[in-house]
């Protein structure tokens, strides 16, 4: 392998971390393959590569992820270890064959940008309190949104005490950069009793 295919790969890697990525995507086109990283859930273009280096940065990323470099016909799944920084980042390799090569999304499962507390997360104070309030109501519900998928790679709410789903400042969410949408909603309706 080239040490400039595998220097072009870690920048772009290296780049994607520090724009807080969650993915990035290597597709190939008629004339270039194009480099698109998501974040916060919108997919962004990054750079051009032109057609004659798509086969040597496809076949690093196969390498990285111990997939087989030679099957180009059957989707393919792998993992990867790189080291972006001074950080260890785990990769989820995913290649897919497609009419002009082989796509190959990068998913990028950064450790250090979990374990956001609530507080964190950027809510003001009134709606901090609400939210308080509404976690320690006997019956409703608290909805979360935040964009793309951080929190489905694990668990998105933890339950560190038994029963209790959620327990304010127990919550944790992945990424600064979520939004948080509180609402309890209405208890459930009482049987009336017809005597």
């Amino acid at each position: 392998m080239d040490a400039p295919i595998i220097r072009l790969v870690d920048q772009i890697i290296t780049r994607a971390v520090s724009l807080r990525a969650s993915d990035i995507h290597f597709e190939p086109e008629e004339k270039t393959m194009r480099i698109r990283m998501r974040i916060d859930g919108t997919l962004y273009q990054d750079v051009l590569i032109p057609k004659s280096m798509q086969s040597p940065v496809i076949a690093r990323l196969k390498i990285m992820a111990n997939l087989d470099v030679t099957e180009q016909r059957l989707p393919q799944d792998g993992r990867a270890a790189v080291s972006a920084g001074r950080r260890e980042i785990n990769l989820r390799v995913s290649s897919l064959p497609t009419a002009h090569g082989e796509n190959v999304v990068l998913r990028i499962l950064d450790s250090a940008a979990q374990g956001v507390t609530l507080p964190a997360l950027g809510l003001g104070a009134r709606e901090y309190e609400l939210f308080q309030e509404a976690v320690h109501r006997p019956h409703g519900v608290v909805a979360g949104h935040r964009p793309d998928r951080q929190w489905q790679d694990h668990d998105a709410l933890r339950r560190p005490e038994g029963s209790h789903f959620l327990r304010g400042e127990h919550i944790h969410a992945r990424g600064t950069r979520s939004s948080t949408a509180c609402r309890s909603f209405a208890r459930p309706r009482s049987r009336r009793r017809s005597d």
